[in-house]
């Protein structure tokens, strides 16, 4: 896939405590329409808890309308540690080469493992 992604991430976590993978909910994010070819930047948040308050990175993979998933590299979440839960705030820079619907996937991986996985997908045309 010759889709172009750079992604950053800020966290901005709050928070208040085994051995379990944190859970993840309250997706939100924005534009639900990109343009073909063009540099677009989707900005999303969602709500996370963690018993251990050990968060280490923020996943994304996205899905194009072929089928095929490009996984980005995971990013590690700064001013996560010993936060117990939050919200975390993120962008993703793409530039898809086709039209369709481009799915994506978010996830924090922490020392229990993953977390569960929040959908959402976006219409380029």
């Amino acid at each position: 896939m010759n889709l172009k992604t750079a992604t950053l991430f800020f966290v901005t976590a709050l928070g208040c405590g085994a051995g379990r993978p944190p859970t993840l909910s309250d997706l939100t994010f924005d534009p639900n329409e990109i343009p073909v070819g063009k540099q677009s930047t989707i900005n999303g948040s969602f709500s996370f808890s963690d018993k251990e308050g050990d968060v280490q990175t923020i996943n994304l993979a996205i899905k194009a309308p072929s089928g095929e998933t490009q996984k980005v590299a995971p990013t590690p979440v700064q001013g996560a540690a010993g936060q117990f839960s939050g919200k975390l705030v993120f962008a993703a820079i793409v530039i898809p080469p086709a039209a369709g619907k481009y799915g994506f996937e978010v996830w924090l991986q922490d020392g229990s493992g993953e977390s569960n996985h929040l959908e959402g997908s976006v219409d380029a045309k």
